[in-house]
């Protein structure tokens, strides 16, 4: 995922614009404006029901700042959001409503972290409402969590550059250990030491790593 369809993704999360579809149907959740408190939801006696109060969320959020290290300075606003989301997932999950997220792979591929970090935030939960999210649903709360990390914190896309001749088994595998290690984005560029040395790292890199003996 580039960098501007990540801040896209997170901008439309922070607006309550989640883009996703409804599998089987022609509903676009993501035309839905964000539910506040002085326009409720028209489903919202459905939704109160579904997820039974905002102590659910706010237990998924402490559970994720205890996870990650991360927390929340205004954490008020991301339980509100995250008790729609929830609630509306809850309802999807128990008609079993399928949703297309199109960017779940690039989602699993280059944020591991913060989706780890979600699930087990997330397992309380399951086991209180006996359900099992999908990967599309679980990867919709990680970018929930990714938008408000990325507005609240210092934890923006850094740089990092690979070197190395050729991208074989050994640099993907490093290249994935990497992205372990931090919970937002990272856009690693592999690269060779006869480029490094005549043109130097690309701007803002951050580090420089080699699997290799130097």
């Amino acid at each position: 995922m580039s960098t501007a369809a990540w801040r896209r993704w997170c901008n439309q999360t922070l607006n309550g614009r989640i883009p996703l579809t409804i599998s089987g149907t022609a509903l676009k959740y993501s035309s839905a404006p964000a539910p506040t408190n002085s326009t409720p939801p028209a489903s919202a006696s459905v939704v109160h029901t579904t997820l039974r109060h905002s102590d659910g969320a706010r237990g998924v959020i402490s559970r994720f700042a205890q996870l990650s290290g991360r927390t929340f300075p205004h954490e008020g606003p991301l339980a509100e959001q995250l008790f729609f989301h929830l609630s509306a997932a809850l309802e999807r999950c128990h008609f079993h409503m399928g949703i297309d997220s199109s960017l779940q792979s690039e989602i699993e591929e280059k944020y591991p972290s913060l989706l780890r970090a979600t699930r087990s935030a997330m397992i309380p939960l399951e086991a209180e409402y006996r359900i099992r999210f999908s990967r599309e649903e679980m990867g919709l709360i990680a970018v929930i969590f990714g938008a408000w990390l990325m507005q609240e914190t210092d934890l923006q896309e850094k740089q990092v550059v690979i070197l190395s001749q050729s991208v074989g088994e050994q640099e993907r595998k490093l290249k994935l250990q990497i992205r372990e290690l931090t919970l937002l984005p990272l856009n690693i560029k592999f690269q060779s030491v006869t480029e490094l040395q005549a043109r130097g790292a690309p701007k803002n890199t951050v580090l420089v790593i080699t699997p290799f003996q130097m």
